[in-house]
């Protein structure tokens, strides 16, 4: 175990978009490929808003910190606290830990 890793107070889920093909149908569909990876995720901005007459789409900015041996894809699917986020790409210090930059956006 990372040293670092005794500082993450986290789990998270990794999924990554598939393709699957269903009686010649082809769609794409959320795969877990990592569960209860401990981590530690961070707010690196306050949450914003932006308003319109129909919607309210509200962004949050985090970085998630990850052992650097767990494989995460730009654009996978992060399950952490209750939040689903959006991978950026990932900032890999071998043999030390990956910083992940993530978004989360919601529409209201």
């Amino acid at each position: 175990m990372n040293p670092l890793e005794l500082t993450y107070w986290d789990n998270c889920s990794i999924y990554e978009l598939e393709r699957t093909k269903v009686k010649s149908i082809t769609q794409q569909e959320w795969v877990l490929k990592h569960e209860n990876i401990k981590c530690a995720l961070s707010a690196t901005k306050q949450p914003r808003s932006a308003q319109t007459e129909s919607e309210n789409q509200i962004i949050a900015d985090y970085t998630l910190f990850i052992n650097d041996s767990v494989e995460v894809k730009a654009g996978s699917k992060i399950v952490c606290n209750g939040h689903d986020l959006r991978a950026g790409k990932p900032l890999v210090y071998k043999g030390s830990h990956q910083e992940i930059p993530c978004y989360f956006e919601e529409r209201a």
